[in-house]
């Protein structure tokens, strides 16, 4: 298996090989000229300031190419065009990061074209491309990547969660399903998949199963505030409105999604009755976000928000 030395710490232990002779030589020509009047002792300490200008002059030029990651990908492909690496990471770290797909793309072709060590790392490169095409709304292209990917490394977790990303994205609920189940299958006590699976189950009004699949996401990871944000709609839409106010209030105490937190919990109170805590929370709506804001978040796609349609009508004449 090919090994890339652009990895340092494959250089640790080779380079001691290297330097401990060459210091340890230096050290005994040092002690050997110290106490001798020879035009060597001075020819030996100009070439030790030589060499340690020449190698902080070599650390200065370095640093200029690692300025960015733009800088440090397109200086390693100038010194290694025929390496698929840099093409791959220049488009990761920067093209893809600013919205210049198109520039990406290309970079991501180039990089399929040269030769790869493994099949993982084609696989990547395919899902990274998947990833894209999705951004530029080509849902055809960037499923026939994904699947080409995944029979490249069906076992390769990473592009099996991108892709069920994508099918969310593009609205496939049972095919993503189909995936987060492989990926729960393997790793069952991973809180990101399995809020994955109750997010797609919520899709689908499996109320009663997604609220299981928040809940095992919860017992390994009992601060994510979405998970929480997503056990509350289950229990409002099961009609447990004590449990949902009691989900909403603690996803509001995490930090995570507050605005739309706070939309739920003026719905739960608006089941409830309870008008004093709707003027509560609709007046820290309105420190936390403008109007005009919210307005946008009420009109936002119900797959997104899960709130009634009602509700978000009655919101609104509320705000105006």
């Amino acid at each position: 298996l090919p090994l890339e030395l652009v990895f340092e710490h494959r250089n640790y232990l080779p380079s001691m090989f290297l330097f401990t002779p060459v210091a340890a030589g230096i050290k005994r020509l040092i002690a050997y000229y110290e106490t001798r009047e020879t035009a060597m002792r001075t020819i030996l300490q100009g070439f030790i300031v030589l060499l340690i200008t020449a190698l902080a002059w070599g650390t200065y030029v370095r640093n200029i190419a690692w300025k960015t990651e733009k800088t440090l990908w397109e200086d390693a492909l100038q010194k290694a065009p025929d390496s698929h690496r840099p093409y791959h990471n220049l488009a990761l770290a920067y093209y893809a990061k600013i919205g210049r797909y198109q520039e990406a793309i290309h970079l991501y072709e180039k990089s399929l074209q040269l030769r790869m060590n493994s099949k993982h790392q084609k696989a990547l490169t395919l899902s990274n491309l998947a990833l894209l095409y999705l951004q530029l709304n080509d849902d055809d292209k960037a499923t026939a990547l994904w699947e080409n990917a995944m029979v490249l490394a069906p076992n390769l977790h990473i592009v099996r969660h991108r892709y069920a990303i994508g099918l969310i994205e593009m609205k496939k609920w049972s095919e993503a399903l189909a995936n987060i189940d492989q990926l729960v299958t393997r790793y069952p006590h991973n809180s990101g998949y399995n809020y994955l699976k109750g997010y797609v189950l919520l899709n689908q009004r499996k109320y009663q199963e997604a609220l299981s699949s928040f809940d095992r996401c919860l017992a390994n990871n009992s601060r994510s505030g979405q998970a929480l944000l997503g056990a509350g709609i289950c229990h409002y839409y099961l009609n447990r409105y004590k449990k949902a106010e009691m989900n909403f209030r603690q996803a509001l105490q995490t930090g995570n999604e507050k605005a739309l937190t706070l939309l739920w919990l003026v719905e739960i109170n608006n089941k409830t009755e309870d008008v004093m805590d709707i003027d509560m929370y609709l007046a820290k709506l309105s420190e936390l976000i403008s109007n005009d804001d919210l307005i946008n978040l009420l009109q936002s796609d119900q797959q997104k928000d899960f709130l009634p349609s009602e509700s978000k009508k009655s919101l609104i004449t509320k705000v105006y």
